[in-house]
């Protein structure tokens, strides 16, 4: 009898609730639509992580806010890549030297990636 009783209530517990098959079809259509539409992010601090911890950015990783495979997934089409610096840099020309360091790193990205990354230049571009 215990038995019965512990198959019969897993098996009420594997059995998805009204709500969760509604979460999962919300799921399905935002992940359908998200590879459909056109989705841009315009703050993308990537190149000052990238200065400050070398990482890979075309394998998922497991710290940081972008990496080109979760990207991918979410239906990223656009990711601006800010040039920031700190406002540390800024004395004796710091700041310039840096961002100028950054925007040579997007570069060098666009060049080692050019099946992943592009420079757009304007909105056709994009």
């Amino acid at each position: 009898m215990k038995s019965c009783l512990a198959a019969l209530l897993l098996c009420v517990l594997s059995v998805p609730s009204a709500g969760q098959a509604v979460d999962e079809q919300m799921r399905a259509k935002a992940e359908w639509l998200a590879q459909r539409i056109l989705i841009i992010d315009t703050h993308i601090d990537l190149p000052y992580r990238l200065n400050e911890k070398s990482e890979e950015i075309i394998v998922r990783t497991q710290t940081g806010d972008f990496d080109y495979p979760r990207a991918k997934q979410g239906g990223l089409k656009a990711p601006f890549m800010s040039i920031y610096v700190p406002a540390s840099t800024e004395q004796n020309g710091g700041a310039k030297v840096l961002a100028e360091h950054l925007i040579q790193m997007v570069d060098s990205i666009i060049a080692a990636h050019p099946d992943k990354f592009a420079a757009a230049h304007s909105v056709a571009d994009i």
